[in-house]
């Protein structure tokens, strides 16, 4: 199985920062990115459920208030446009009014697992149409339709209505989606969300885009995907959707003028780090989003998603090194029973805190040692983060290793 290079990630491309476009973001191997998603389990019209109340000696709500809190919707204003969010810091909240014991009805979840399979396995899907086209004109015919919509306009970029739709609300509710905010986030500011782990498959990253809009209402949170990504039809048309652009420099510089971006930095080298004893991730050597995020004076926020490491094997390790010199993923992907079905695991966003940069020109000559300075920050808040949170996902004992 051959995946475009980092599907929702585009790898190094956004990962050390280079001098072309198209090398943006590569570090010393591939290229990173993703995108974002800080957001929150659902809003208005499903509701939240959290599952323990906050506590903070310095919150000077009142219990009218602090009752009223432990029951939000996003249609209370979680996250109020142009102000610090609202949103219960260290409480687990649920998505759609789910827990930890939820349980799809059988036709849901046939829902989820095909629609999952044919966006999971599209490329696939293409394949097999192309081998039927020689024995069918019609099929031949369908063939080219679809090509034909690459050539279609990539927009809007983020459509709102398309985040609601209920693939996304069955994908959610498949994983018993959660998220967990360790403070108040300011609003009125731009940041970069550096999100881990990618994963054989950034699935946790793809969902959580899917509660933006409901729980941060009016921040806009963007994202950067492979440039490859956006040459396949249904793919290309669905992550401009999501808020995505091709992982270029430039548009990282120009996404970061219009609001929040998003990126997923592992990239194919973690893909290759999937291990059933810890947690690892390709951190070290991604600094390129780190020097975009200096040079704008963009705070960085740190977002772990628990699970997400454990949807998918993926192997044989061997060809790690043709896949990033390549950059394409070439492997096999093996999930729910045997399957590239991503295994029913229940996924938790944790969003850290942000991490303050020092914004300092490219050619100032204390630009490196700004870059390295927010990039040890960042790593620290990572770990942290990690073993903040790691015991309310149940992995106490599940080291975080990062390369």
């Amino acid at each position: 199985m051959a995946m475009p290079a980092n599907y929702y990630s585009s790898e190094d491309q956004l990962a050390a920062g280079a001098s072309s476009d198209e090398d943006v973001l590569a570090s010393d191997a591939d290229h990173t990115t993703r995108r974002d998603q800080n957001a929150y389990p659902r809003p208005a019209k499903q509701g939240l459920k959290p599952v323990a109340e906050p506590a903070s000696d310095n919150d000077s709500t009142t219990g009218r208030d602090q009752t009223r809190d432990k029951h939000a919707t996003a249609q209370d204003g979680l996250l109020t446009p142009g102000t610090h969010s609202k949103f219960p810091c260290g409480v687990r909240q649920y998505a759609d009014q789910l827990d930890i014991d939820s349980r799809q009805n059988f036709l849901v979840e046939t829902f989820a697992v095909l629609t999952m399979a044919i966006y999971l396995g599209w490329i696939h899907v293409l394949t097999a149409l192309l081998v039927w086209a020689f024995w069918n004109k019609w099929i031949a015919v369908l063939l080219a339709g679809i090509w034909a919509t690459v050539f279609l306009p990539a927009e809007p970029l983020l459509w709102e209505p398309f985040l609601s739709n209920p693939v996304l609300v069955a994908w959610r509710r498949y994983f018993r989606f959660s998220a967990i905010c360790e403070t108040k986030v300011d609003l009125r500011k731009k940041y970069v969300f550096a999100e881990y782990p990618h994963g054989v498959f950034p699935m946790s990253q793809l969902v959580a885009i899917s509660l933006t809009d409901m729980a941060w209402p009016g921040h806009k949170i963007y994202s950067l995907a492979a440039s490859s990504v956006f040459n396949v039809p249904f793919w290309r048309h669905c992550m401009t959707w999501l808020g995505a652009r091709p992982a270029t420099e430039r548009n990282f510089k120009r996404l970061i003028k219009m609001g929040s971006v998003g990126l997923v930095p592992g990239g194919i080298a973690e893909m290759y780090l999937v291990d059933d004893h810890a947690e690892v991730i390709k951190i070290k050597d991604r600094k390129g989003f780190v020097r975009v995020a200096v040079e704008h004076g963009t705070e960085i926020i740190p977002v772990y998603h628990f699970g997400n490491s454990q949807l998918f094997k993926w192997g044989p390790k061997s060809w790690e090194g043709l896949s990033r010199k390549w950059r394409v993923a070439l492997g096999f992907m093996f999930g729910r029973y045997n399957l590239p079905l991503p295994n029913r695991v229940p996924l938790m966003m944790a969003v850290g805190a942000p991490v303050p940069v020092r914004k300092t020109h490219p050619t100032d000559p204390g630009f490196q040692a700004a870059v390295d300075e927010a990039h040890v920050a960042l790593m620290a808040a990572m770990q942290r983060l990690y073993n903040i949170y790691k015991g309310e996902y149940g992995w106490q004992d599940r080291p975080l290793i990062m390369k």
